[in-house]
């Protein structure tokens, strides 16, 4: 992992570790839990984020996380054909051109899903277009994250928080990326 993608694309403060402790990491975040049932927020910051396997194994900030996104959809990471396969999706629910379940046409305005990213075509598009918004979630005991890929402004915008619970960043990064780029420049 270090070798063949951490410092080729030079995501230097990227750690991945299955078995490491985050606390343990020098400038590592608290991390927070929020209960709404009790109401109470949990300082979780002990907990092994390797529980998740793969999904909690890399701990990095959010200009790794931007970089590692500039670097997945400008052809630094998978060889064509594998990104082809990769931004292949699935319609999420029933539309003009697929169904739910369905392999969804590659200019589709359908919302749809693929191995790993969430497909959006802009926010207000009436027509099939290739101006996608690529997204997807991470996320793991005190810690969520979002990255979104704004196809046709080349546009990167990575966000974190240290608190988990306490609802969704998605909300919170479509408005910055609309203050940035508003429906009617889509």
């Amino acid at each position: 992992m270090r070798r063949r993608i951490l410092e080729p694309l030079q995501l230097t403060s990227a750690v991945y570790d299955p078995e490491k402790n985050p606390a343990t990491i020098k400038n590592f975040t608290h991390a927070y839990h929020y209960d709404p049932i009790t109401n109470k927020v949990e300082d979780v910051s002990n907990f092994s984020l390797s529980a998740a396997r793969a999904a909690g194994a890399i701990i990095a900030t959010t200009e790794d996380l931007a970089k590692w996104v500039r670097a997945l959809f400008s052809g630094k990471v998978l060889a064509p054909a594998e990104f082809a396969r990769m931004t292949k999706v699935v319609c999420m629910q029933p539309g003009e051109n697929c169904q739910a379940g369905e392999t969804a046409p590659a200019l589709s305005k359908e919302p749809g899903y693929s191995c790993g990213l969430m497909r959006f075509s802009g926010y207000k598009v009436k027509a099939p277009t290739n101006n996608f918004i690529w997204a997807h979630t991470g996320g793991s005991a005190g810690h969520d994250s979002i990255f979104i890929y704004d196809v046709k402004n080349n546009f990167v915008l990575a966000a974190m928080q240290n608190l988990s619970g306490n609802g969704s960043l998605v909300s919170l990064v479509r408005e910055i990326d609309l203050s940035i780029f508003p429906e009617e420049t889509r």
